[in-house]
């Protein structure tokens, strides 16, 4: 490895963490967002099962979409592998080079990368087919279709 200056690893490892802190947020974020788009959805849900339309067809439609919105839900709070503690394993590896010459810059660079690691694993459940940013995506227009198929639902019956 070629050496690396003590500010270069000192900017990196804060850079990283950074980034590291932002898509840990992001996640809360589209949890906390789930929490309410599905209070809305089953506002709409309740407020259309007041409504005289019940037994009709759009008002099974709309349980139906707000089935889908609920299962949404339940796979965005789902745990999922995410890397927090990037040093974990440092007490370890610093005991087993007690020899080596393992400097704070060597250190620094070593966390960064950790982080640079957990950044992009953690994307990845977020962005990835399938992953939470689909699904939330699934949610908003699930529930949208309770509140569009359950008003059809009270103009049509």
């Amino acid at each position: 490895m070629p050496t690396i200056h003590r500010d270069s690893a000192a900017l990196f490892l804060k850079e990283s963490t950074t980034a590291t802190h932002e898509i840990d947020s992001l996640f809360k974020e589209y949890r906390g967002n789930t929490t309410k788009v599905l209070a809305l959805a089953t506002g709409a849900t309740t407020l259309f099962g007041f409504n005289d339309s019940i037994g009709r067809p759009y008002y099974f439609l709309a349980l139906i979409a707000y089935g889908g919105a609920v299962l949404c839900a339940m796979r965005i709070f789902w745990p999922r592998p995410w890397k927090v503690n990037v040093a974990a394993d440092a007490e370890e590896a610093i005991a087993a080079d007690a020899n080596a010459a393992l400097t704070p810059t060597k250190v620094m660079f070593d966390l960064a990368r950790g982080y640079q690691d957990a950044f992009r694993h953690n994307s990845a459940v977020i962005t990835d087919r399938a992953g939470v940013s689909d699904t939330f995506e699934a949610l908003v227009l699930l529930s949208s279709s309770v509140v569009i198929i359950g008003g059809l639902g009270v103009v049509f019956g």
